[in-house]
């Protein structure tokens, strides 16, 4: 069937239209023209893929990665730069305009690089040929997909991660296997500034002396930490209880004059290069003078301690012990005496901080899910000054602003091209409260001579 992409899924695939019915179909570009085969048909959608592109978009490039089509992960590699910063752009302005009403165009995204920014992977075991491979989970399900080298990770990855597997399998290991609880199941490594962190997530297992000494000695590794996952369909692939096998419990690194430390569990964005700029563009948005700013699922509470510098006093919320614990390490060491942590519902944490005083900013970064509906109403009945809603989720960003605009103004909407070669977006929207106190009219009385002088 001959047709015409017209526009882009959220997903980053194009959509065809067929009797009036979206058919989402991967890996095409809009305006192309296609031999359409359709795979799936149901009341609202379709579903289907090329047999032959008849028309080619001017910004198609070749995919520099081999397995785009089989891992489904960088579903925008075959555009070039310009064109994935339209899809994105027009991906985001959808969403706006579809749950929040939002008709201003966004402006292009802030992009820093293309490939090899990654400075995380988590990436599961699997066998081939009788040996330990990495590979990837097929976009949207559980397929395995070999993966020899990944483009966007960050090549020490790539390098270390190699040496690993070498390690691995001239050690004899084996792959997890889920009847007697035994092997090695995932393989978690990040790195900042030339440090790295291993992590090796195994079933019952202890892991030999020989294999801990010879990881540790690969150049850059710090840290050698051991997670044991016995789950039969774990939601996460590394657990929340990591022993550290050799090394360092955290790897250092310096933000913007801070010193900073990560454990294997605290959060982190995954370009270090693009998270600096919106880091920088949170900053400049908070404003020169607060008495109190606040970071509402703050983890270790990067953006508040940056912002700490601006403020009388920074309060950082997030729900989990460990990334509260992990902040203060962080606020003492560099000696932060301004900055406070609560381990707290964000929702329940702000109305007791608004019964007592006036937040000048808020910044929240919410996980895919978006703001609680509790946060939500709290927001609405106790304004603040100033909010930045840092976003991963253009959709559940909109929805969440729809609630918002009853008592708040959108000032701008700033994305960042934080994955680069894939469909998501980071955003950083600014909004202000609105207040309706009282309108003023110039009253004029009928006789007042002096007004005609």
């Amino acid at each position: 069937m001959k047709t015409r992409i017209m526009k882009y899924g959220v997903n980053g695939e194009g959509i065809a239209y067929v009797k009036h019915k979206p058919v989402f179909v991967p890996l095409c570009i809009k305006d192309e023209i296609i031999d359409l085969e359709i795979t799936e048909m149901n009341e609202r959608y379709g579903r289907g893929t090329v047999r032959k592109i008849i028309e080619k978009s001017p910004q198609r490039i070749k995919a520099i990665c081999p397995y785009q089509k089989e891992c489904g992960s960088c579903v925008m590699m075959h555009m070039n730069e310009e064109e994935q910063n339209q899809a994105k752009k027009e991906i985001l302005q959808e969403a706006l305009q579809k749950y929040a009403d939002y008709k201003r165009e966004v402006p292009d995204l802030v992009r820093t690089n293309d490939l090899f920014y990654r400075n995380k992977c988590s990436l599961a075991f699997g066998l081939s040929h009788g040996k330990l491979v990495n590979v990837m989970y097929q976009n949207g399900s559980h397929k395995n997909v070999y993966i020899d080298e990944c483009v966007i990770h960050e090549k020490g990855l790539e390098t270390i991660r190699k040496e690993i597997l070498k390690i691995l399998n001239e050690h004899h290991c084996g792959l997890y296997d889920k009847k007697n609880s035994k092997g090695y199941r995932y393989l978690m490594i990040r790195g900042l500034d030339k440090e790295y962190q291993v992590v090796l997530v195994t079933g019952k297992d202890e892991i030999p002396a020989t294999i801990i000494d010879e990881i540790t000695k690969i150049r850059g590794v710090v840290s050698l930490h051991q997670g044991i996952n016995t789950e039969r369909n774990p939601l996460n692939m590394i657990p929340e209880n990591l022993h550290l096998l050799k090394g360092k419990e955290a790897i250092g690194f310096e933000l913007q004059g801070f010193k900073l430390q990560l454990k294997p569990s605290s959060f982190f964005q995954l370009n270090t290069k693009t998270a600096e700029m919106l880091y920088e563009t949170v900053i400049s948005e908070a404003g020169e003078k607060n008495d109190l700013v606040v970071e509402a699922y703050s983890g270790i509470g990067v953006m508040g301690l940056l912002l700490s510098r601006k403020a009388k006093k920074a309060i950082c919320i997030d729900i989990g012990e460990s990334s509260i614990r992990d902040g203060q390490m962080i606020m003492e060491e560099n000696h932060i005496s301004n900055v406070e942590y609560r381990c707290e519902d964000a929702s329940k944490a702000l109305r007791k901080i608004l019964k007592r005083q006036q937040i000048g900013c808020l910044v929240v970064d919410p996980p895919r899910v978006g703001l609680s509906k509790d946060l939500l109403q709290t927001l609405n009945s106790h304004p603040v000054d100033k909010i930045i809603y840092v976003s991963c989720n253009p959709a559940t960003l909109a929805k969440d602003l729809d609630v918002l605009k009853k008592k708040y103004e959108i000032e701008k909407i700033l994305p960042f091209d934080m994955f680069s070669q894939t469909q998501h977006i980071e955003t950083v929207c600014c909004l202000y409260h609105r207040k309706n106190d009282f309108v003023s009219v110039p009253y004029e009385p009928k006789d007042a001579d002096y007004l005609k002088k």
